[in-house]
């Protein structure tokens, strides 16, 4: 029987196909779209000195394989902007060389790793060891031998699938057996057990932040662990887990201070300078009206509670709008809207963080007077405030605000007297005077209580075990002063 005649659609069809074929039998037109797929839009310059074209000599080579990818419609070029991206079609081109790259090591009946890098790799033993000299800091020799006990065991097993993961697995448990529990401390991997994982995302819709307080919970589970484990002292680490000691907010202990002391004043004059950071984020210039302080108020509550883990005082608003406004007539209403708007403070710990704003009665009462009927009309439509007041009646009479101040806290708003400065977690802003911002390491606590039940009313127990407790305490807070980015 003859062979029909394929159409003209066909014959077409399997044309492209064999062109787009002959395409990816070059590694450098793989690597292009490769790059184009992680790093792109790109110049042409800089997709050239990213695929190692670097030389004047191999520009026509670069060139020539860009024309080819160009062709069959696997890289597209921005005419107005002069950048090239990786179409949809050379998308599936590259996810279908990776499959068969996958496939053509599994059908060889070779070993292979899936790695974290969500790449199929051949197993390679010497990775084992550069690891292990990399991140557990083992001796060479070392190194070696427990990589080869891994290596036997794996072949033992008659594994063929393999995954970083369960390498590490290997690795630690032959670090175990062999007595070197700190190398095994430094190359353990942290995280969360697939079971808690699932909870977590089950419960997800029940969460208060939904997936972002997840995420937010899962990366403070991560860091935690890593504080526990391999950052603080032995002895620090093991008074807290036994209770003797209390870590607040072990998950941001290295990355954030506890309460941070701002003059808001000063911030807002000399405008917010974020230097390299969130690019998406406006840039305000020095604000001069009330308009633009109300405007910026919010944004600027936002960012500051980013930066610690319990509480920000803000210092300084009544005089700040006593020198920009001429006087209260709708600035009551423009802070009321400034509060609502950034009411959704993020939360690095259990709860959120409070943002407080010091009032010091007796110092631009109008002012003063302002912003708590504005904070009042905020804690009227906020079922749960997280931002609050302080109130320091250390030159003013506290009878002059006892009646907004009591139906502040009817309406469930946040409020703390004080005599001079403090925060609304109690922590004096000492040693601050003239600086525009100042921060506290807190966080660390002796368990008192179960100190004097174990005492049983024998004080010379009590000073002897509070004394003991004492070292890890100061140990620790010596440890995250000098772990602080701050």
């Amino acid at each position: 029987m003859e062979e029909p005649k394929k159409g003209p659609v066909m014959q077409s069809t399997s044309r492209r196909v064999r062109m787009i074929f002959s395409v990816m039998a070059s590694p450098n037109r793989i690597d292009i779209l490769r790059i184009l797929n992680s790093k792109g839009p790109l110049t042409y310059s800089e997709l050239k000195s990213l695929a190692g074209f670097r030389s004047k000599k191999e520009s026509g080579k670069f060139a020539y394989h860009l024309r080819k990818l160009l062709r069959q419609s696997l890289v597209a070029l921005n005419k107005s902007e002069r950048r090239y991206t990786i179409t949809n079609l050379g998308k599936l081109v590259l996810s279908l060389a990776r499959q068969i790259e996958e496939r053509s090591i599994i059908e060889s009946g070779k070993m292979y790793v899936r790695t974290s890098h969500e790449t199929i790799e051949e197993f390679n033993s010497h990775r084992i060891v550069q690891s292990l000299i990399r991140e557990g800091s083992l001796p060479s020799e070392l190194a070696q031998k427990i990589t080869e006990e891994v290596e036997n065991r794996i072949y033992k097993y008659q594994t063929t699938y393999l995954t970083g993961s369960l390498i590490r697995e290997m690795v630690n448990s032959v670090l175990l057996e062999h007595g070197h529990e700190e190398y095994r401390n430094k190359l353990a991997r942290l995280g969360l057990p697939p079971y808690d994982i699932q909870a977590m995302l089950s419960s997800v819709d029940d969460m208060d932040s939904g997936a972002e307080g997840l995420l937010s919970r899962t990366g403070r589970e991560v860091f935690a662990e890593h504080l526990l484990i391999n950052i603080l002292p032995k002895d620090v680490a093991d008074s807290h887990l036994a209770g003797d000691l209390h870590i607040a907010n072990p998950g941001t202990w290295s990355l954030l201070p506890d309460t941070l002391f701002v003059n808001l004043r000063e911030v807002m004059e000399e405008g917010l300078d974020l230097g390299g950071k969130l690019f998406g984020a406006s840039r305000i210039p020095s604000i001069k009206t009330p308009d633009g302080l109300s405007a910026a108020l919010s944004m600027v509550i936002m960012l500051v509670s980013r930066e610690a883990s319990r509480e920000v005082i803000l210092d300084g608003l009544a005089p700040l709008l006593a020198r920009h406004a001429k006087g209260t007539t709708g600035l009551e209403e423009r802070l009321a809207g400034a509060l609502s708007a950034a009411s959704v403070v993020p939360r690095h710990g259990s709860d959120p963080v409070t943002v407080s704003f010091r009032l010091q009665l007796g110092t631009e009462p109008k002012m003063v007077s302002a912003v708590i009927r504005a904070y009042k009309e905020y804690a009227r439509i906020t079922p749960v405030p997280r931002i609050g007041l302080v109130i320091d009646h250390e030159k003013g009479k506290l009878s002059d605000v006892t009646a907004e101040l009591s139906e502040i806290i009817s309406a469930g708003g946040r409020v703390v007297i004080s005599r001079g400065g403090a925060s609304y977690a109690g922590s004096p802003p000492g040693g601050t005077k003239g600086q525009s911002l100042s921060v506290h390491l807190e966080s660390v606590s002796v368990n008192l209580p179960r100190l004097a039940l174990e005492s049983n009313k024998d004080e010379t127990y009590f000073r002897a075990r509070l004394a003991l407790l004492m070292k890890p305490a100061l140990s620790a807070m010596a440890m995250r002063k000098k772990e602080s980015p701050t």
